[in-house]
């Protein structure tokens, strides 16, 4: 197995490790492995023009998935690690609300 740590909001740490534990696998069948392997862009070999240098992304957390060795080669821009913290984040807001708004809900607040 290959580690790739992804730089992501320190809630979301705190979600994904409550949620998951401290690392997960990309091949699990589960929203957050399924989501990252779809975001997973493969290199153009042929036209090494397309992979274009970025700075490097601090959202104050990171991170590790396991990958398996038919997932090298792949990258994640920094608008799609952006993308998936977003997408991790309106997850939590939808469980939230649908905690809030559970008919047997004792009060309408989430710490």
């Amino acid at each position: 197995m290959y580690i790739i740590r992804i730089p992501i909001y320190p809630y979301i740490r705190s979600y994904l490790e409550v949620q998951y534990g401290t690392r997960i696998c990309i091949h699990d069948h589960n929203y957050v492995s399924s989501l990252l392997r779809s975001m997973l862009n493969k290199f153009d070999k042929k036209d090494p023009t397309k992979v274009k240098p970025c700075q490097k992304l601090n959202l104050g957390a990171t991170f590790d998935f396991d990958i398996g060795k038919n997932t090298l080669g792949t990258h994640l821009t920094n608008e799609d690690i952006r993308r998936f913290s977003n997408a991790i984040d309106l997850l939590i807001r939808q469980e939230m609300y649908r905690w809030c708004n559970h008919p047997n809900a004792t009060d309408q607040v989430v710490d």
